[in-house]
């Protein structure tokens, strides 16, 4: 895994989904007043028609660096510029493991693997890659695959244990605007039929049959000529 150029999530999407923003800040504002707010996870699902898709996690580093993410202060931008490339490597171990701990983000029965994923860090209040000037540090994850034929639709359960809560938005190519759902600790997100990819044997039938049906022609031909 690699630092990556990654991708931010898209800010004009932000009006769409402020009543999820709304509950989540409501239930944030349930915690002790000396506790430090820790950001809410968010993911962002993307399926194109070729069945091809995208997933997008920011994550707060406190989420795996603290017993008690919310006793800790938001982490600098110091955390990351200075880790040299193995000590970045186990960081980012540590965040595909907790994020799979958190997140169990499945299409039918296959669950996607987040020790996968790509990982960017980004500025917490801009979500734009991370500067010495950046006053808090998030991660964003990014995990590319295929939807394969016949996997059941994509959902998104949030770990009963979750510190945090859960803005989900998912995108198909005939959807208008993205699908958003906020999950808090022990839900699981409504089903969604996504595009799959095609069979090897659904692309490959007509030729196939095509093939087949010359080759009995032509062998009819024969044995008929040698008939004669």
């Amino acid at each position: 895994m690699g630092r990556g150029n990654g991708t931010s999530f898209p800010k004009g999407r932000l009006p769409q989904v402020w009543p999820c923003l709304l509950a989540v800040a409501l239930w944030m504002w349930a915690l002790p007043l000396q506790a430090h707010r820790v950001a809410e996870l968010a993911l962002e699902a993307e399926f194109q028609a070729d069945g091809s898709f995208v997933c997008r996690v920011t994550l707060d580093p406190r989420l795996f660096l603290a017993a008690d993410p919310s006793a800790m202060p938001p982490v600098g931008p110091e955390w990351f510029l200075d880790q040299d490339p193995e000590a970045w490597g186990k960081s980012q171990l540590q965040a595909a493991e907790r994020l799979s701990e958190l997140l169990k983000t499945s299409l039918g029965k296959r669950v996607l693997d987040w020790k996968g994923a790509s990982w960017q860090a980004m500025d917490g209040n801009s979500n734009e890659p991370l500067t010495r000037d950046s006053a808090e540090t998030h991660l964003l994850a990014t995990l590319r695959g295929r939807v394969e034929s016949g996997q059941g639709p994509f959902a998104v359960s949030l770990a009963a244990s979750s510190p945090v809560a859960l803005i989900v938005l998912t995108q198909r190519p005939d959807d208008e605007k993205p699908q958003v759902q906020a999950l808090f600790a022990g839900e699981t997100s409504q089903g969604l039929e996504v595009p799959q990819a095609k069979a090897a044997w659904s692309v490959l039938k007509l030729p196939a049959m095509l093939a087949f049906a010359m080759a009995f022609f032509a062998a009819w031909r024969r044995r008929r000529s040698r008939s004669v």
